[in-house]
């Protein structure tokens, strides 16, 4: 079985990079024309689902030990279009410059979250926005000066979307406010939300024009949606404790 990576460097910065920000190890799952990975952080607060779009009609997992290990042999194989071979415990390349053999793990040993995708696509949201690019970013460099907190509450006000970096169930604890969309879509969040801050940055420094925001305030659940042509990252965070 064939792999053929059509861009390596869109390939590792859109898909791989990302994942490995949640975790070290993935399954890579190659079916129906797609190549996906379901991770999750070590404290289980934020779920990844990443996808990107492939020329592959075969099924098979990819259990990877060490996916910045992948990315980093990846990015020494000379120019954009990379085909692999694909191996019941490795995957292979061979050019006539280059050649790299990469052991995977057995099935079993990489724990994924016990969520399936259509659960993840079929949950309702009662409030959606867009936040650009810009803002987020000019959140994270603001929320450098807030070290005693790693909360971020939403909640809209004058048709606006907020943002509250700052600790409201203790008392003398700095706070930066900012908004976050001046429009949004569906129900009003009247009522404060505390989200762990940990999943702005994992999202930080994504290439991206906008990112969709959907909230279910009842269930506490946030949704952050990056998108383009052929790749997708979806963000899945539950809320915290006010």
């Amino acid at each position: 079985m064939e792999l053929i990576i059509s861009n390596k460097d869109r390939f590792c910065n859109k898909f791989l990079s990302p994942i490995t920000r949640v975790g070290e190890m993935a399954i890579l799952s190659i079916k129906n024309n797609t190549i996906s990975s379901l991770n999750k952080t070590a404290d289980n607060n934020i779920i990844l689902y990443a996808e990107s779009t492939l020329d592959n009609k075969e099924t098979v997992n990819l259990n990877i030990p060490d996916i910045k290990k992948l990315i980093k042999i990846l990015e020494c194989v000379e120019g954009d279009v990379v085909q692999l071979k694909l191996h019941n415990n490795n995957i292979e390349y061979k050019s006539a410059k280059t050649r790299f053999k990469y052991h995977l793990l057995e099935d079993g040993i990489i724990n994924i979250p016990n969520i399936s995708i259509d659960k993840i696509n079929k949950f309702t949201y009662n409030t959606s926005f867009e936040v650009t690019t810009q803002t987020f970013n000019s959140l994270l460099k603001s929320s450098i000066f807030i070290t005693d907190s790693n909360k971020v509450y939403l909640y809209s006000e004058n048709g606006n979307i907020y943002a509250d970096i700052t600790d409201r169930s203790r008392h003398n604890v700095d706070n930066y406010t900012t908004i976050l969309s001046e429009k949004y879509e569906g129900d009003d969040i009247s009522k404060a939300i505390p989200f762990s801050f940990d999943v702005f940055r994992l999202i930080s420094n994504l290439s991206s024009n906008s990112i969709k925001v959907s909230v279910n305030s009842e269930k506490g659940i946030i949704l952050f949606e990056i998108t383009d042509s052929e790749y997708k990252l979806s963000y899945i965070s539950t809320a915290m404790l006010c």
